[in-house]
């Protein structure tokens, strides 16, 4: 597929979809939807909305800051390191949970790295 065939295709979808520019005012509202954390510790508990269920997700999120191409590969280099490691360490050998798995992330241009464990909440 050349660029204006992909370009062509692009434009035939938004047609379709009757998709319009977004408004200066809903560009303002997309710019408010993350915040920089200040330093220090952070928890965030949220309950299970069925009593029944036993599952349980934990995730620690690590705020790197605003992205910049340079510093979203280095993220991306650090996350490729830790994944087997990760992996081995909580899932293998210590066996915390079912899924364990450590990702990077870009949330309206602020990159962060997080590691989630999910697991059975009544195991421990």
């Amino acid at each position: 597929m050349t660029s204006a065939e992909a370009v062509g295709l692009l434009q035939s979808v938004c047609n379709k979809l009757k998709m319009n520019p977004l408004l200066p005012s809903q560009v303002s509202q997309l710019s408010n939807r993350c915040l920089l954390l200040p330093r220090g510790a952070h928890l965030r508990r949220v309950g299970n909305m069925n009593e029944k269920d036993v599952n349980s997700v934990v995730t620690n999120y690590y705020q790197i800051g605003l992205g910049s191409v340079s510093t979203l590969a280095l993220n991306d280099l650090l996350v490729s390191l830790m994944e087997e490691p990760c992996f081995d360490v909580l899932r293998t050998q210590e066996q915390l949970g079912y899924s364990v798995f450590c990702t990077c992330r870009c949330t309206s241009g602020v990159l962060g790295l997080s590691v989630t464990v999910c697991t059975q909440a009544t195991k421990f």
